[in-house]
């Protein structure tokens, strides 16, 4: 059975189906769709936290990063101890410029689990967007220590390097 049809089965008592339809919808690229279905889920279920998180991705990927940050903020909210949360709103703060935003939040994941690398490296590049060049080595070598070779810190170190 499709999303659509197990939809018009059960329209209003199961959310499943909308949040299925919408993240296939995502998964193709066809962001307002998707953005449909997850406002369904959330009218039906206001306190699913991934409907949230997911909405906000697909606001980001229209470039709509001041609703994404709205909905990444209820996500939080509703699920205080997911990191990832806190990382997408900080680089949607990123992308808005609001760099000590963007810093309050890595750190806020860090606190949750320090040894996410990929906090490190968010860490790293809110410091650099910053100017504060040392604080942004300093991460990007945590990032490494917690992921050796991980392609993405030691590019930062290398742009860093040549600019020196």
């Amino acid at each position: 059975m499709s999303y659509e049809t197990a939809i018009k089965v059960d329209p209003v008592s199961k959310i499943g189906p909308y949040y299925n339809l919408a993240t296939a919808y995502s998964t193709k690229g066809l962001h307002n769709k998707a953005i449909q279905q997850y406002r369904l889920v959330i009218g039906l279920k206001p306190a699913h936290y991934r409907a949230h998180t997911n909405l906000g991705l697909e606001y980001e990927a229209k470039g709509l990063t001041e609703k994404a940050i709205k909905h990444y903020k209820t996500a939080i909210t509703l699920k205080p101890d997911e990191v990832k949360l806190y990382n997408l709103l900080g680089n949607a703060y990123i992308s808005m410029r609001h760099f000590p935003e963007a810093v309050r939040q890595f750190k806020t994941a860090m606190r949750l689990d320090p040894a996410l690398a990929v906090s490190h490296h968010n860490l790293g590049v809110a410091y650099r967007y910053q100017g504060d060049t040392e604080l942004a080595i300093t991460e990007f070598n945590n990032a490494l220590r917690l992921w050796p070779g991980w392609v993405l810190p030691l590019k930062e170190l290398e742009q860093i390097n040549k600019e020196r």
